[in-house]
């Protein structure tokens, strides 16, 4: 074992401790999205970590940035109520735009002697019908179309279709009803459907109407 002189061990240990490293360190990332860091803060939007060394990396702090404001909630647009002579109108659209439903459930009854429970059964779906007059389109038993009508036409407004046999079951006619007061499906002409409980929706009362409450029936 090499010997040490008095004086430099007495020098050796008069020397201080070097000080712990202390420094900044930052977190970028390019424009390619590489993630780099370095000592030089970030040029770019990305996100900043701050991280300040005290020699042994255990005893590293970090400081996140702070996180970015949340997002303010988006309001929904309120629904537009159609009302008065448009709203008849809107609904004798939508009770026409059904005919096509109409005919396909007649054709697949007349080669099943069934009638379809779901739409897919007679190759149409939703997109199939125009989605700001009709919401929902339900199957029900008997054959029966039930179309639950756009909030704007109203709150839970329906129409029904029910197929009546005639000419001794060999055709059909179709029976409308649906949960309006009866001055709404009245076209000035004739009504064209009748008010009524639709199955599944109870009749709810309508604001004062402003289509024409008094007609000649003499047309």
């Amino acid at each position: 074992m090499p010997n040490r002189s008095p004086l430099a061990l007495a020098m050796l240990l008069a020397v201080p401790a070097a000080p712990a490293l202390a420094a900044d360190y930052y977190q970028c990332r390019d424009a390619e999205g590489t993630m780099i860091y370095s000592d030089i803060p970030c040029t770019n939007e990305g996100e900043l970590i701050k991280a300040r060394v005290y020699g042994d990396p255990a005893e590293e702090e970090v400081t996140e940035a702070a996180e970015a404001p949340a997002a303010e909630p988006v309001e929904e647009e309120p629904v537009v109520m159609v009302e008065g002579a448009l709203l008849t109108a809107e609904v004798r659209q939508a009770m026409a735009s059904l005919g096509p439903l109409r005919e396909r459930m007649i054709e697949h009854h007349d080669r099943t002697g069934l009638w379809p429970e779901a739409l897919a059964e007679i190759d149409l779906d939703m997109d199939s019908f125009n989605r700001s007059r009709i919401e929902r389109i339900e199957l029900a038993a008997e054959g029966a179309i039930i179309a639950h009508l756009a909030p704007r036409l109203g709150e839970n407004r329906r129409i029904e279709l029910d197929p009546i046999p005639a000419m001794g079951g060999t055709q059909f006619e179709w029976r409308c009803i649906a949960n309006y007061p009866q001055d709404v499906l009245y076209d000035g002409l004739r009504d064209f459907c009748q008010s009524g409980p639709v199955k599944g929706a109870p009749v709810t009362p309508l604001a004062a109407s402003t289509a024409p409450s008094e007609r000649d029936d003499s047309q």
